[in-house]
């Protein structure tokens, strides 16, 4: 819900700052840390799991390492969207999601003894949730970034066609005008 605030209030300020030439910083802040929150913490928590299994076991204060793994994606994440646009940050960050998610499961293939297929025969349901956990995540955040995607191009095929505002009274046609006027006119029984 506050993530859906967070882009929603970016939403609908973008028409506002359209019509002008600059972004102000504030806004650009906001999209910033919208991408580097939303979609980054997830990021570096998969970046958290990759250190778990990655790390060596003898690693002097692994768990810290661990945790400064989470941190230092993070602050990577917080920074991307800095250097891209808006939607490119917001695809190439939940892309990225995707594909942290979907690679921790096809990791444990080179494992011996914990894969998925493994687990489920021998009833590990614990590890086997987790696997599938992750596999249903990186679906979730490549069908975001595929939708993204597709919406990014529809819209740069496709620009919207802003109609010309039409008054009611076109007063750069007098001659317009005046016919409406004149139909507006009760007749009497006399032509004008």
């Amino acid at each position: 819900m506050i993530a859906t605030g967070l882009v929603l209030w970016v939403g609908k300020r973008l028409p506002k700052r359209r019509k002008s030439s600059a972004t102000p910083f504030g806004h650009r802040l906001v999209e910033v840390l919208n991408v580097g929150t939303v979609v980054g913490l997830p990021v570096a928590i998969a970046a958290y799991f990759w250190a778990n299994r990655l790390l060596p076991l003898g690693l002097a204060q692994r768990i810290d390492w661990e945790i400064r793994c989470l941190f230092i994606a993070w602050a990577l994440c917080l920074v991307h969207p800095l250097l891209r646009s808006y939607r490119r940050a917001w695809i190439e960050q939940l892309a990225l999601a995707s594909l942290l998610y979907a690679g921790l499961p096809l990791l444990n293939f080179s494992l011996p003894d914990s894969h998925l297929l493994t687990t489920l025969a021998h009833g590990q349901w614990l590890v086997a949730g987790m696997d599938l956990t992750l596999l249903a995540l990186a679906a979730l955040f490549g069908l975001a970034a595929w939708k993204l995607t597709r919406l990014l191009s529809s819209a740069v095929q496709n620009p919207p066609h802003k109609a010309p505002r039409r008054h009611r009274y076109d007063l750069a046609r007098p001659r317009a005008l005046l016919q409406r006027f004149r139909r507006a006119l009760p007749e009497h029984g006399h032509a004008p």
